[in-house]
Parts: C-alpha cells; structure tokens; sequence
C-alpha cells in the first residue's frame, strides 16, 4: 500500500467513525415525551432552605430542619443524604447564596461513563442513580463537572 492508498484509508475510517451515531448509555433526549429540567433563578434565592427539603421529600431522603440556620457557617456539600444544598457567601455586594445540586445534563457525563448503568438518564429527563447496579467505580465521579456524584 503506497501513501496516498493509507491516507485515503484513514480519512475514510475517520469520516465513518464521525458520521456513526453518538454512542451513549443514555437515552436520547430528543425521543422523550416531554422533557423535564430544573430552572432556578439564583439572583432571587433568600437562602430559605425550602428547595433542600422539597428535593429531600421528593427522593425519600431525610428531610433537614429548614429552620436551623447555623448550617449556613460552614461550606456544605451534596452527600447520599441531601442531594440538594444552600451554601452562603459574603461578598463586596452583601450576602449571596449559592444552590448546588445534580444539574440533570442533556447529555449527562456521569451516565455516560458508568459502565454498570447504575447512573442513568431517563426519558423524562432527570439523572438517576440506582445502588444495586454501582459498583462503586467511581467513573462517575471523575466525569461529572459539577462534582455531584
């Protein structure tokens, strides 16, 4: 095979490899019936708490007293118990809370690499994660920008 024949060759290989569909653990968003996300406004949150218990009950977790504001002193972060938290920062323009959660992905990155489909994506739209399928590789983890799972 000359050089011209193994170029051509390759350029063809990487032309199909492109034009194959997009292989992926999670469904196609676009097949859905309707999609579901989460819209949050963050210049409006007052740091009521209410959305960590909303998503607490939502998902069978232990729902946190909403009341006990001291939770605000230090830097929380999503564990297997709270899916959803609200840290407060202070600023040059005063007080500012920051809600962290599971953003739901398009196109999730952690269900993406989960070999076992223990994260997945489903139709409606939200992220899911279902313990008796982890192996607890932790791919998900490494993949995810948000640093949820």
């Amino acid at each position: 095979m000359d050089r011209r024949g193994f170029l051509t060759t390759l350029g063809l290989a990487g032309a199909t490899t492109l034009a194959a569909p997009f292989n992926s653990t999670a469904d196609d968003p676009q097949s859905a019936t309707e999609f579901m996300s989460v819209l949050v406004d963050t210049t409006r949150c007052i740091g009521c708490l209410k959305c960590e218990a909303a998503c607490a009950a939502e998902n069978g977790l232990p729902v946190p007293d909403i009341e006990d504001k001291s939770v605000f002193e230090e830097l929380r972060d999503t564990s297997t118990d709270q899916w959803t938290v609200v840290n407060r920062f202070q600023t040059d323009v005063g007080e500012v809370f920051v809600k962290k959660q599971c953003m739901h992905c398009n196109l999730a990155a952690c269900s993406n690499a989960c070999l076992t489909q223990a994260m997945y994506k489903t139709q409606e739209g939200p992220v899911i994660w279902r313990e008796n399928k982890c192996m607890g590789c932790r791919f998900c983890m490494i993949s995810c920008p948000f640093d949820i799972p």
